[in-house]
């Protein structure tokens, strides 16, 4: 970059390295698939946690030293968090998702007022 000039903006992935939004609607359903994965991930999550739990107490019993059923407590809280983690993540892409829509949804209705409200007269119009 030269100096005085004006730098460009971080690609995002976008066409011309800017970020458009073609359909405030699609970007609103991947906000929801996104929920949907995060219900999913949070129910399946907890069931395996709960296999798992099991499964330490029993290797805690009796035939067993123990370790392994600590080691077997240690790797559920890792992916209890890890499930938690990924859901909070999903939960939080919707909500951006679907703010993102609603702004661009607003701020499309707001411009369009803006250009109808411009008097015909001016060379704009």
């Amino acid at each position: 970059m030269v100096w005085g000039t004006t730098p460009s903006p971080p690609s995002s992935g976008g066409s011309g390295g800017a970020t458009q939004i073609n359909s405030p609607t699609k970007l609103r359903q991947s906000g929801n698939n996104s929920l949907d994965i995060a219900g999913e991930l949070h129910a399946k999550g907890c069931g395996a946690k709960d296999e798992s739990m099991r499964a330490a107490t029993a290797f805690k019993g009796a035939s067993w030293d123990g370790r392994l059923g600590r080691t077997m407590d240690q790797t559920v809280e890792t992916w209890s968090d890890q499930v938690a983690r990924l859901v909070r993540t999903c939960r939080e892409i919707h909500a951006k998702c679907t703010t993102t829509a609603d702004n661009y949804e607003r701020s499309e209705h707001e411009n369009a007022a803006t250009f109808k409200s411009v008097p015909p007269s001016t060379p704009f119009g």
